[in-house]
């Protein structure tokens, strides 16, 4: 998450929960961290949730 505040060319991420291929589940508080992180660096967050029903 901190690689998207050093780089001001960031303008979109791509966030897959549960994350593929590992099938990690990120955590509340981890999620909206990385929204305040892509709302103070004006970045688009693009969320995969495909999986989340698994």
């Amino acid at each position: 998450m901190g690689t998207i505040a050093q780089d001001s060319k960031t303008k979109m991420i791509f966030l897959c929960s549960p994350h593929i291929p590992v099938g990690r589940v990120w955590t509340e508080e981890e999620l909206k961290r990385l929204g305040e992180i892509c709302i103070w660096n004006n970045v688009l967050i693009v969320s995969d949730e495909i999986h989340s029903d698994l």
